[in-house]
């Protein structure tokens, strides 16, 4: 299981090129002193939870988190390109919405669930990743989200961190948390905020994670 869609895109093309390239598979095996097998399956952190079940989870929930509206943000690796991966709809993906209104929470429909955040980007060309993730953030709060629901620790970096930089920018950008997906998974089924690392975000989440659960269940 990759958590990061990056490497989940990545180590699936590479499944992909050296089954179909013998002179590949030849060569990498020569570098690696030792057979290449193709028996493991990648699968992403939403594809994980899928094969729990979103009734499992709904079993399980102990927290209501129904007052919570999230943006389910799955960017640009995450489901394409579509014919390599075979992962939901690369334009309108729903795996994620399904597993979050199994948690309890409502979910909107918005434009920029599947557009770029810039990725590794962060690190070379700062404004990049500030003026990408500025136009996902806004367009998820104009969309009624409350906080916006990540599969991708990259993602989740980028539009969690940078928004220190779009407020220095644009003082009329408000915040919005940005959580894992297991994050909020874990919220619902009543684990402990430091066990679930709520309390290391740059924009605390508690705020609008309270906002949907009881007051004395947030620990």
């Amino acid at each position: 299981m990759a958590p990061c869609a990056a490497c989940y895109n990545r180590l699936v093309a590479a499944q992909h090129e050296i089954g179909k390239s013998d002179a590949l598979k030849q060569k990498i095996e020569r570098v690696l002193e030792e057979p290449y097998s193709d028996g493991a399956q990648v699968i992403n952190i939403i594809q994980m939870f899928e094969r729990i079940g979103a009734d499992a989870i709904r079993e399980k929930v102990k927290i209501d988190l129904s007052n919570m509206k999230v943006a389910c943000y799955y960017g640009c690796l995450l489901v394409r390109p579509a014919d390599l991966l075979h992962f939901d709809d690369a334009e309108q993906p729903v795996s994620m919405e399904k597993l979050i209104e199994a948690a309890g929470a409502k979910t909107v429909d918005w434009n920029f669930k599947t557009e770029c955040c810039g990725a590794a980007h962060s690190i070379a060309h700062k404004s990049i990743v500030v003026d990408l993730s500025k136009k996902i953030l806004r367009d998820a709060q104009e969309h009624g989200a409350d906080a916006v629901i990540v599969a991708c620790p990259m993602c989740h970096s980028n539009l969690d961190m940078r928004q220190r930089s779009i407020i220095k920018q644009d003082g009329s950008f408000k915040d919005i948390p940005v959580l894992y997906l297991s994050e909020l998974i874990g919220v619902a089924l009543g684990l402990d905020k430091k066990q679930l690392g709520l309390d290391l975000h740059f924009i605390d989440p508690m705020p609008v994670v309270a906002k949907g659960m009881k007051m004395e269940a947030v620990v």
